[in-house]
């Protein structure tokens, strides 16, 4: 008589005969299970069900059914939100476990799908859907990171990341790597459509092959890290590195995913040069970017921020001062220094003045955990969650936060859910591109890059992620910040015109 333990109890029959390679009984069963979900309206039970019936469905060799099933599954999961809902145990493994497979699998079909079609248009078609359920998974991603159910939801004004393509020309690629089982699938937009450059390399011995690039980045007296560089190059740019020579590509845009986006993509290598000396490099959380335009930077209002004494149990960042002060040397604006530096007054200063590019000069911490995520302003803490409302005069206005510079933040390493972090404040801001750092590096350092940074930024026709490349670029030819750890942790989120 009850409905929904009926639906599990046939379901996980059915999971158990698919084990044993009993496909025809298991999705038997599977479809009991579906009916009696459907009966007790049990959306958590109809998404399990209908991803185990693609399942079934695709090793039956039956493809057009099971992208059906897999994709019943995507749209109750994306319609219910299920991810979000409280729970025992691990948030971050239960999303693992259950909710980011079924997105994977459906991806993982798709994408197999259209290299069995014939004709360009209909594998267009499942390139655009892969690429779209994708886009599902990783707002789910950001909502089960936060806990929140509107987090992924950008409140400002946006634009899809193609009709920011279409408009700027042919000169930026879009790359998208999709991390599956046994393979990295990128998919690369380019002249209005998607090109497949599928790489056969199983996921864990990506993940392997990123900790060992990030491990060897952190020793400053070696070149170790050319071994891992070259490997990930070879995985993740050469594949299409002639066809976006050829199409005058001067801009990579990653869309990276899971382990990836802890990848400094400036400091790969391909035996000969880093990727930074031939492109302008951004990343983006999506393939919506707040109403994306270039920086005029004589429009340019700056509110800078930042701590240079210690506080709260923090070391000093002795170059802080310098470094707030040279920039508003180039560009004016209120400096809000050491005391002066509380909640409170950065947000009256972002009321009273609206500036469009804050500079935040001050520890930052990227975790796993939002909870223990956090900006240090002089008298407290300001988390993740409570960055957006600290942030929210700067939403609602004609004009948005252009950019958001963190100069002294950094992401726990190994940690692929902190580096939602980074792209969690730029969200949750509504900034248009945010610039923020993997690790913190030396304050000389810092005040080298950022500067130069700011000064390719000031000069007409310059995009910010070639400003960025020029300030990096400044480092790498210098003897002493060569070394990658120096230049690569600085990453341009989002908007990169």
């Amino acid at each position: 008589g009850d409905p929904r333990a009926v639906a599990y109890a046939l379901g996980n029959l059915g999971s158990l005969y698919e084990r044993d390679g009993q496909t025809h009984d298991a999705l038997y069963l599977t479809r009991r299970a579906i009916e009696s979900a459907e009966r007790a309206n049990a959306s958590d039970a109809l998404y399990r069900f209908s991803w185990q019936e693609g399942r079934l469905l695709w090793r039956q060799g039956r493809a057009m059914p099971a992208l059906a099933a897999f994709r019943r599954a995507v749209e109750i999961l994306d319609e219910t939100r299920d991810e979000t809902l409280a729970r025992y145990g691990s948030a971050a493994d239960h999303f693992r476990r259950v909710v980011a497979p079924i997105y994977l699998d459906y991806v993982d079909a798709l994408l197999r799908g259209s290299g069995m079609v014939e004709g360009a248009d209909a594998e267009q078609l499942l390139l655009v859907a892969a690429r779209a359920t994708m886009e599902k998974f990783k707002a789910a991603e950001l909502r089960d990171y936060y806990r929140d159910e509107c987090v992924a939801e950008i409140d400002a004004r946006t634009r899809n990341l193609d009709e920011v393509l279409a408009s700027a020309g042919p000169r930026a690629a879009v790359v998208y790597p999709i991390l599956l089982r046994d393979r990295i699938d990128l998919l690369v937009s380019l002249g209005g459509r998607i090109e497949r450059y599928p790489v056969a390399v199983p996921a864990e011995k990506v993940r392997a092959e990123v900790a060992r690039f990030q491990r060897t980045l952190q020793n400053r007296i070696t070149q170790r890290y050319r071994g891992p560089s070259r490997v990930l190059y070879d995985w993740l740019v050469r594949p299409y590195r002639e066809r976006i020579r050829e199409a005058g590509v001067d801009t990579l845009v990653f869309v990276p995913d899971g382990s990836l986006r802890t990848v400094p993509m400036a400091a790969l290598h391909d035996g000969e040069r880093f990727l930074v000396q031939d492109l302008a490099i951004a990343v983006t959380p999506g393939l919506s970017l707040v109403d994306a335009g270039p920086l005029k930077a004589r429009d340019a209002r700056l509110l800078m921020a930042g701590l240079s004494e210690p506080v709260q149990g923090f070391s000093p960042l002795p170059g802080v001062d310098r470094e707030l002060q040279a920039i508003r040397e180039l560009f004016g604006g209120e400096i809000l220094l050491n005391d002066a530096f509380s909640r409170e007054r950065l947000e009256q200063e972002l009321v009273a003045r609206s500036p469009n590019v804050l500079h935040v000069a001050s520890h930052a911490v990227f975790t796993g955990d939002p909870a223990t995520s956090f900006l240090l302003t002089h008298d407290s803490r300001i988390d993740l969650a409570q960055i957006g409302d600290v942030l929210a005069p700067t939403q609602y206005r004609p004009d948005p936060l252009e950019l958001l510079v963190l100069s002294a933040c950094e992401t726990a390493a190994g940690d692929e859910r902190a580096a939602l972090g980074l792209a969690g404040v730029a969200i949750r801001a509504g900034a248009r591109s945010a610039v923020g750092s993997l690790w913190k590096i030396s304050d000389a350092a810092t005040y080298r890059l950022v500067v130069e940074f700011y000064e390719a930024l000031k000069k007409s026709g310059v995009s910010r992620a070639e400003a960025l490349r020029v300030a990096q670029l400044s480092l790498l030819e210098s003897p002493e910040y060569e070394h990658p750890y120096f230049w690569s942790a600085f990453l341009l989120v989002s908007n990169w015109l």
